[in-house]
């Protein structure tokens, strides 16, 4: 009986210590991601104008969250987006973001999800999971989200936690305002 109780308080022992394992090993990954968010903000935030933010997103992003495409993309059926910002900005038809993101959603993961070109232009041939962050910039402009794609198909998964994506999306929403005067 003793021997029993022993065998079985080794067993739960193995099972707290593989269990505490498991914890920090989340618990580093988190902070690694948040470490990687909050340094694609500050470069953000350094961009000296928005041309100059464009190519941040589009460049330095990639980079900086270990990502194969990023993308701005911003509903537009009458062609206002300047053409210098063409190729740099996915341009979708209307109703396009609601149909991605339902009618409240700030965020979508999509692990094993081939890349979408209305999203990712010819980098989409990359892409096997993506995340899209709904832009909410102002109720006077159209509607535009932020999609980051990653080669690998469980990069984004559903079952992610989103609190960081939404806070970088939050953040670029007030610096697309910021730059084009936009108001709230």
């Amino acid at each position: 009986m003793q021997q029993a109780m022993v065998l079985r308080l080794r067993q739960e022992n193995e099972d707290l210590r593989r269990a505490r394992d498991e914890m920090i090993t989340t618990v580093r990954g988190n902070l690694h991601s948040q470490h990687k968010i909050h340094d694609a903000v500050v470069s953000l935030l350094s961009a000296k104008s928005f041309e100059h933010l464009i190519e941040t997103i589009a460049n330095e992003m990639l980079v900086l969250l270990d990502l194969d495409a990023t993308s701005l993309c911003v509903e537009n059926e009458t062609d206002k987006v300047p053409r210098m910002y063409l190729g740099r900005v996915q341009c979708l038809p209307a109703g396009s973001v609601d149909a991605l993101f339902g009618p409240s959603a700030r965020v979508v993961l999509r692990d094993n999800q081939p890349g979408d070109p209305a999203l990712f232009g010819p980098a989409s041939e990359l892409v096997e999971s993506d995340a899209l962050l709904r832009l909410s910039i102002s109720a006077n402009t159209p509607p535009a989200l932020l999609a980051l794609g990653s080669r690998h198909p469980d990069h984004f998964s559903n079952t992610q936690g989103t609190e960081l994506l939404q806070f970088l999306g939050h953040c670029l929403e007030r610096l697309i305002r910021g730059w084009l005067e936009i108001p709230e």
